[in-house]
């Protein structure tokens, strides 16, 4: 009974053994697969710090990766001092506001010079919009009897050429009254003042409809004997005239002011608009651009602090700051470059001032400073920096073809640009561009998948977060840098077009299945989609960088074989 019941008990004690000891031991197994497979692919996208995959080794931040930013911030700051670094220059001239508050302190600190005033007495674009609230409405008033002005002197124009034409019908039938009694030109001028004032106020109030009657009033061309055309100088005399119709209008009534006020601001900034194409051009003068003229009054005391400022600071340093404080290369944003062209292009609409008026010693002297501000570049410049260097240099070029074509220009002016042609500053090396777009390119991948910021592909970053290797991805870019800095060294676009083609074959599948994101394939396969596409996102366009260097050098010599034939013929 008692042996029964032993084994009743016993029995199925004895059968939860096994169970128990294989399910611990499957429960091992996959915990040791999870651990395994988790390692693995730990180890297949980690990022290793190497010369092969992330180009630079040192210095490192604390997390291990290398400090981009740091790095190129030490490189670009050798030798440089608040003395003698023109990014000073221009920062005291322009301000601040280009910098985001985030980053304004750091990069103070890393120039070496105490904060500036967010607000003060700096230099603004003649095309910044935001000027137009601190003008006077007469001021615009005169900018819209201005832009009207070259209507009507055509106008005038055909109109003196039409009375010509009659006056010689009536002479070849017999004839002899002199056309002034027919048409007296100066009080057809007169009349239509009245006229004008009206298109002003158009302006001012309708300017999509003023526009479209322009177009729809647009009289065909003719071609006209000078001799017989109306003297735009007679026209000049008009505007007076129609500002004394408009005033009362416009400054003296007491009802709808701020309306008023909305209306010439709006119209404003067609007139800047306006003004502008004519500055970038040709010399011009006050009567035909008065709110460039005002901008002149305003911003030239900005400009000759800067001017001479150029002249002794031989060096360029421009923090590069991370706003997150992440020290993070992918984010950070390029402020100099849109105050060095505001500043390049402030000085060549002063140029064209000053050629109006005859002052060439000052219109040259603004032309230098320049070709100053288009070497203002990094030791290490990225790409885009290097070609905004380049276009620089091309508004010197034309400001200063511009100002050759002057009458009276003396040989020894000649001379003193063949010199200044000969000594002139000189653009970056554009093969120096690869190094920095190498850093970029390598920083932008390492700040995405190792250190998760963002992504490269707000739209899509399917692939970032797969199994990829991406040590062989930042090899792939490393070979392709290796790549073009090979084809840098050659002499032509041909046989930089033909080396970039040997080494980047196209690859249509892989640019397909990067759009398609598979599921199916695998770790080594999706590598392969990614280290092919990443390569063609990253590659900069060296053709089109080697042709704008080789127009900028042309520009260069071209204008010194002009100055030099000049020297020779006189």
């Amino acid at each position: 009974m008692n042996y029964s019941n032993d084994r009743v008990v016993t029995a199925p004690q004895l059968r939860s053994i096994p169970w128990a000891r294989w399910f611990g031991i499957a429960l091992a197994v996959m915990l040791a697969m999870a651990v395994g497979i988790y390692l693995w692919v730990q180890s297949y996208v980690t990022i290793t710090v190497a010369a092969d995959t992330t180009y630079l080794t040192a210095p490192l931040l604390a997390e291990g990766y290398p400090d981009y930013l740091g790095y190129m911030n030490s490189q670009n700051s050798v030798g440089v001092t608040p003395e003698n670094n023109a990014w000073v220059a221009v920062l005291r001239c322009v301000g601040p506001r280009e910098l985001k508050d985030e980053i304004r302190a750091e990069h103070f600190r890393l120039l070496g010079i105490a904060p500036l005033p967010a607000e003060g007495n700096y230099l603004y674009g003649f095309y910044d919009y935001k000027r137009l609230e601190t003008l006077p409405d007469e001021l615009l008033i005169a900018a819209s009897v201005a832009a009207q002005m070259p209507n009507y002197v055509r106008s005038a124009r055909l109109a003196a050429l039409s009375v010509d034409k009659v006056a010689t019908n009536i002479e070849q039938n017999g004839f002899t009254p002199p056309p002034v009694e027919y048409f007296d030109l100066q009080e057809w001028l007169n009349n239509v003042t009245s006229g004008i004032a009206q298109r002003i106020e158009l302006t001012i109030l309708e300017p999509e409809l003023a526009a479209e009657m322009d177009r729809l009033e647009d009289l065909p061309d003719v071609d006209w004997d000078p001799s017989v055309a109306t003297d735009e100088d007679q026209i000049q005399d008009l505007r007076p005239a129609a500002l004394d119709l408009l005033r009362p209008q416009y400054l003296d009534e007491a009802g709808a002011a701020e309306w008023r006020r909305t209306q010439f601001i709006e119209a404003g900034k067609k007139l800047i608009d306006r003004e502008d194409l004519i500055l970038s051009e040709r010399a011009w003068t006050e009567d035909e651009c008065p709110l460039a003229a005002d901008w002149i009054r305003r911003t030239t005391p900005q400009l000759d602090q800067l001017q001479r400022e150029l002249e002794s600071r031989p060096k360029y340093y421009t923090p590069l700051v991370d706003e997150s404080g992440k020290q993070f290369l992918l984010t950070v944003a390029l402020e100099s470059i849109q105050s060095l062209r505001q500043c390049a292009r402030s000085f060549s609409y002063r140029s064209r001032y000053y050629m109006h008026h005859q002052n060439r010693a000052a219109a040259l002297r603004d032309i230098q400073a320049i070709f100053e501000i288009s070497r203002c570049s990094p030791h290490q410049p990225i790409l885009v920096e290097s070609l905004v260097n380049c276009a620089i240099q091309g508004i010197g070029m034309q400001a200063l073809g511009e100002w050759l074509q002057q009458a009276g220009i003396t040989g020894e002016e000649l001379q003193q640009v063949s010199t200044y042609l000969a000594q002139m500053p000189a653009l970056p090396k554009w093969q120096t561009t690869l190094a920095a777009e190498r850093l970029s390119t390598v920083a932008s991948i390492v700040s995405v998948v190792a250190r998760e910021d963002g992504s490269l592909d707000p739209k899509n970053n399917y692939w970032e977060t797969t199994i990829v290797c991406w040590d062989e991805v930042l090899r792939e870019l490393n070979r392709m840098y290796d790549t073009l800095e090979a084809a840098a060294k050659l002499s032509n676009v041909a046989s930089i077009s033909q080396a970039l083609d040997q080494s980047l074959p196209s690859r249509p599948d892989l640019d397909e299945l990067y759009k398609q994101r598979p599921w199916y394939l695998l770790p080594s396969q999706r590598t392969e989609v990614v280290k092919h596409y990443y390569t063609r996102v990253f590659q900069p366009s060296l053709v089109s960088v080697f042709n704008a260097f080789q127009k900028a050098q042309v520009r260069h010599d071209l204008m010194q074989v002009y100055v030099a034939l000049e020297r020779f013929r006189r």
